[in-house]
């Protein structure tokens, strides 16, 4: 050997405080929940509760921003561990971000958004005996997307 080792190559990459928000949106399930009442695309490297995910992050660091800067945000963040494995920031999109948007609407988003809560509320131990008396929280909708007919 000549004296000089050879180093492994180090990239550092960004989490900030989006790790404990990406950690939370997990623990809560909103990514299969989203993919299984949404449906994912086959044909797309980032499924629609993954889309959902990043935008949530997104939110949270570029406030008041175009949709089409969307992707930008992610430039140099760590989004194999924030968003999944195998998702780079090029795979993440204002037209990718805009197809969820308009397949969740489709899908209708307050009976997607009650049931993302249920799941929620049951995942962390929030009892429901009692909520909000407004549509989105009728014993129909919640039955509903708690699975029972």
């Amino acid at each position: 050997m000549d004296g000089h080792a050879q180093h492994p190559r180090i990239e550092v990459q960004d989490i900030d405080h989006l790790g404990i928000v990406a950690g939370i949106v997990d623990k809560v399930g909103l990514v299969e929940e989203i993919d299984r009442r949404v449906g994912p695309h086959p044909q797309e490297h980032v499924s629609s509760g993954q889309a959902l995910k990043a935008r949530i992050l997104n939110g949270l660091g570029f406030l008041s921003v175009p949709l089409y800067v969307f992707g930008e945000f992610f430039s140099g963040k760590a989004t194999d561990p924030l968003i999944g494995p195998g998702i780079e920031p090029e795979h993440l999109n204002d037209e990718r971000l805009g197809r969820v948007l308009d397949k969740v609407f489709e899908g209708g988003l307050t009976e997607i958004v009650v049931g993302v809560a249920g799941k929620a509320a049951e995942r962390f131990g929030v009892p429901t005996k009692s909520m909000h008396l407004d549509a989105t929280s009728s014993p129909r909708s919640l039955r509903r997307w708690a699975g029972a007919a």
